[in-house]
């Protein structure tokens, strides 16, 4: 152990940190060196073994062998061969003797097959062979008869015979075997072990067991490992002060956490070190510029721990008690309200995550991102009913004058898969990518609409899209089948129709989901849809509640009556009480269709050029929307 020490110090002081663990090997390779496979006799290394008593053969190394004094075979000058020895019975089954090595026998060397060409009176059969294990098979030929063992083969429990040929080995045992075969493997699964605890203790103590990675950091520096994502390099700072508190949820990049910072309760996502490329993905996005949006999950830092027996990384960012918007349909309903609170919010973050917002004197820009798995798991709910898009391991940044280094093309949750991405015929480019975003988005919106309490009527059980088609585990074929081959969309319910906001967001919704790309609305062109329908409904509502407080019509005519008998000289002003026509929109207004109930009139929704400007604006920069227009 000196000799390892001084060693050891001598590589420490010449930098050589890394190579200490090749120390183990060393050692490794210096005890294969007596293993019984490294011979010093000629001929056979191996051959098939069997004795008496034993239910099948097994392998034995020849340099193991000892003569009758109990001396190595394993010199120079030996030579070693294999063979067998058997019985064949009256009724053609082949009874095994003994079966291994043998010692300094002409006639043996250079066979390669085992053959017999002659039987004692017995039917006793011998045949030696030069190669190992060739003893394994055997077979006998005498004259020009060629008898070949059958399939049967049966071990003879006993066989004392004066007048065989069959040398006995007394002095070899089952418990030498097992010595031989097991305790050169165990010494190398040793070694390894003493290996590793020496370059865990020798390794330099200046490396940070916790390397912490402010991403919101405007000081970061990216820079390349190699993976195909973007390493971070700060100043070492301390461990998070961060207490895990409870599970929150299980998924195929990890888990996720409540938990607990001095000052706040914070969600925690932890990373296996196996999917460490998802975990700095999301570290990309999130080190991106003016990445900060109340619609866009905030991030708070990030962590790798290793804790000595395995590493984690972290993921830290807000907790919302709400959790996912999945999570929240399955055990909540919604009003009209809530529904447009929601959908409007998230598309308001995806429109920003689309948005490419340029640099100017004072900040860089953003470039645009695509989510690639938006789904209603992956839209965080706050306590106000506001949503916020989560989740970015899979992805996408289109910065300006660069292509696309690594994509797969079909990734993502497989019943949010657009068609294109299903039928693997995706264009390379960020407008293709952001469309399939807003086939989720229409998906998303399906969601929410299945569960609104708006219209009058039984609301149904919580439902993922194509849950009732293809179940909870969906094939990718039979995705294909569906979307791709027949075309088929989450079911549209007849009584939306009744309500003017329902069945004016079904166009919405189909727009989104449509089967070509390019017709696809954009995530700014969604976010202004719903806001003008809120408000247009919203208004509509107030003004049937106006209506209805109003007086009767019997008492106003006789107020007009009244009115006009002391105004005999003046002309009266006509009171018309919501029965003014609708007037018709010019031809740059969206209408959405009339609903079936006659006491709702057409909601007229202005989505003039100007009003698309408006909804399309984000922080000031004009989007540039993939989609068609509002």
């Amino acid at each position: 152990m000196g000799l390892l020490g001084n060693l050891s110090r001598f590589l420490k002081m010449h930098g050589y940190h890394q190579q200490l663990g090749l120390l183990a090997s060393i050692f490794v390779l210096a005890f294969l060196a007596d293993h019984p496979s490294a011979k010093q006799h000629d001929g056979t290394t191996m051959c098939a073994l069997y004795e008496a008593g034993m239910e099948e053969s097994t392998t034995e190394y020849c340099s193991a062998k000892k003569d009758d004094n109990n001396q190595s075979v394993d010199v120079e000058g030996n030579y070693m061969t294999c063979f067998v020895s058997w019985i064949n019975s009256s009724e053609g089954i082949v009874q095994k003797s003994t079966q291994g090595c043998w010692l300094n026998d002409e006639t043996c060397k250079g066979k390669k097959e085992c053959v017999a060409t002659s039987s004692t009176e017995k039917h006793l059969f011998f045949c030696c062979c030069d190669g190992d294990n060739c003893n394994s098979n055997f077979r006998a030929e005498i004259g020009a008869e060629s008898k070949h063992t059958p399939h049967r083969v049966v071990p003879l429990q006993r066989f004392d015979d004066a007048d065989t040929i069959v040398r006995r080995r007394e002095n070899e045992s089952l418990d030498e075997i097992i010595l031989y075969t097991l305790g050169p493997t165990s010494a190398v699964v040793f070694m390894a072990i003493v290996g590793y605890f020496i370059y865990r203790h020798f390794r330099p103590r200046h490396e940070p067991r916790h390397t912490q990675l402010p991403t919101a950091d405007p000081s970061l520096t990216i820079m390349s490992n190699g993976h195909g994502y973007s390493g971070m390099i700060l100043p070492p700072r301390p461990a998070l002060n961060l207490q895990l508190l409870e599970l929150k949820a299980h998924g195929r990049y990890g888990s996720v956490w409540k938990g607990q910072l001095p000052d706040r309760f914070v969600a925690v996502k932890i990373f296996p070190i196996q999917d460490r490329q998802s975990w700095l993905a999301e570290l990309e996005v999130y080190a991106l510029p003016q990445m900060k949006h109340d619609n866009v999950l905030k991030f708070i830092a990030s962590e790798e721990r290793d804790d000595g027996d395995s590493a984690k990384l972290w993921l830290v960012t807000e907790y919302h008690d709400r959790g996912s918007l999945c999570d929240f349909l399955k055990g909540n309903v919604i009003t009209w309200a809530d529904l447009c609170k929601i959908g409007e919010t998230m598309a308001c973050g995806l429109a920003y995550l689309h948005d490419e917002i340029p640099s100017t004197p004072s900040a860089k820009g953003k470039p645009a991102v695509a989510h690639r798995d938006l789904k209603s798991k992956n839209v965080l709910l706050k306590q106000d009913l506001t949503a916020c898009i989560a989740d970015f391991g899979l992805a996408l940044k289109f910065e300006p004058g660069k292509g696309l280094n690594e994509t797969h093309p079909q990734v993502g949750t497989r019943r949010y898969m657009a068609p294109e991405v299903l039928e693997g015929a995706i264009c390379f480019n960020r407008d293709s990518f952001l469309r399939i975003d807003m086939y989720a988005c229409g998906l998303i919106l399906w969601e929410l609409m299945t569960r609104c309490t708006a219209v009058d009527g039984p609301v149904g059980d919580y439902r993922l899209p194509f849950e009732a088609e293809v179940g909870q585990q969906p094939s990718l074929e039979d995705m294909q089948t569906r979307v791709v081959t027949r075309k088929m969309r989450p079911a549209l319910n007849p009584l939306w129709n009744k309500h003017p906001g329902l069945y004016g967001l079904v166009p919405t919704v189909e727009e989104c989901w449509d089967q070509d790309a390019e017709a696809r609305l954009s995530a700014g062109c969604v976010q202004e849809r719903i806001r003008q329908l809120a408000r247009t409904i919203n208004s509509q509502q107030q003004t049937q509640l106006i209506s209805d407080q109003a007086p009767p019509a019997q008492l106003l005519q006789q107020q007009q009556q009244h009115y006009m008998n002391n105004n005999l000289n003046s002309t009266p002003a006509p009171v018309i009480i919501n029965s003014s026509p609708v007037p018709q929109p010019p031809s740059s207004l969206y209408v959405v269709p009339p609903s079936h109930s006659p006491a709702y009139a057409p909601a007229v929704i202005d989505v003039s050029r100007d009003a698309r400007l408006d909804g399309c604006l984000a922080n000031g920069h004009l989007e540039h929307h993939s989609g068609t227009s509002c």
